[in-house]
């Protein structure tokens, strides 16, 4: 199957440019650099250790029903690898290693992180995520991307990506990178509305217009791309996924029964009523897109310098 443009685009901005020897730290070592990092103190981290069995780690994940994102880490492979998990499915996989030409992307990336998160020597860092967040994100791995061809400044063409995100009214990225192709700002929209920015030196900001513009302002040679998510409910965001341990998704004619260690896994894990039930109200399982008729209003009360303002 031929590689999408989306594909494409990615493979570019985790082009690896790490010296022979260099350890792999800080948080933007392209393979997993794109996915979102923990928001803050408050963000609930999944424990796992080194003696954890990881195999049966994923298995709780997917039946819990977690939103989270998982990243690994293995100096001995020079590997790092991310997943970006929805709901208990993995909505997106990234995965680079020394060892390899190009970064992997969907279930051959998943394969090898898979591989690299049983060895015990391997780092493996668990947090949870905004359903928001994590729909925006998958538009770098499932979106259309769109790009503006003409000369306008930097923070023109960012303003007018998240805006056409928003009067798009679909889940949505605009990626910055200065000229090393590394992603130095990101802005995820959801339903009409910014709810994330992320700068690669600072962190976590407040996804308020002035904050995003000042930030994008300080790299005006950088390049800007945008990549839109064509998902308007749940359901459309669940056939992106696939299953996280791979037993969700096996048929009947092919079942031949769980191991004696997948059964023990399944056995201990039990699903909790009450993180099903602890949702982002917006993120519906008929409809997250909200009316036209909000989104409209939204804009009348943020016309002025903040024109995608967040907050009420």
């Amino acid at each position: 199957m031929s590689e999408t443009n989306e594909a494409t685009t990615l493979r570019q901005h985790f082009k690896r440019n790490e010296t022979p020897g260099q350890r792999y730290e800080g948080n933007n070592r392209r393979a997993i650099g794109l996915l979102p990092d923990a928001k803050d103190d408050r963000t609930t981290v999944i424990p796992i250790t080194a003696n954890s069995n990881r195999q049966r780690f994923l298995v709780a994940l997917e039946a819990d029903q977690r939103t989270c994102c998982l990243k690994m880490a293995s100096d001995r492979r020079k590997s790092r690898g991310a997943l970006l998990i929805f709901r208990g499915r993995v909505l997106g996989t990234i995965y680079g290693s020394k060892s390899l030409e190009a970064q992997l992307l969907d279930q051959a990336a998943y394969a090898r992180v898979y591989t690299d998160i049983t060895e015990p020597d391997s780092l493996v860092d668990t947090y949870t995520l905004d359903e928001e967040l994590a729909i925006a994100t998958a538009a770098l791995f499932h979106g259309q991307p769109f790009e503006m061809n003409d000369n306008s400044s930097v923070e023109e063409i960012f303003r007018s990506y998240v805006q056409a995100l928003m009067q798009a009214n679909m889940p949505g990225c605009v990626l910055v990178t200065n000229f090393k192709n590394v992603a130095v700002c990101l802005a995820y929209v959801f339903g009409g509305r910014l709810v994330g920015f992320y700068s690669a030196s600072e962190g976590w900001l407040p996804p308020v217009a002035s904050i995003a513009i000042n930030q994008v302002m300080r790299f005006p040679q950088a390049s800007v791309t945008g990549s839109i998510l064509q998902a308007r409910n749940v359901e459309e965001v669940f056939d992106l996924t696939f299953s996280l341990s791979g037993l969700a998704d096996r048929s009947t004619q092919n079942w031949t029964g769980l191991s004696h260690e997948m059964g023990q896994s399944l056995r201990i894990t039990k699903v909790d009523p009450a993180k099903l039930k602890d949702r982002n109200v917006r993120v519906q399982q008929d409809r997250f897109i909200p009316s036209k008729k909000s989104i409209h209003s939204q804009f009348q009360r943020s016309s002025g310098n903040n024109p995608y303002l967040t907050n009420p």
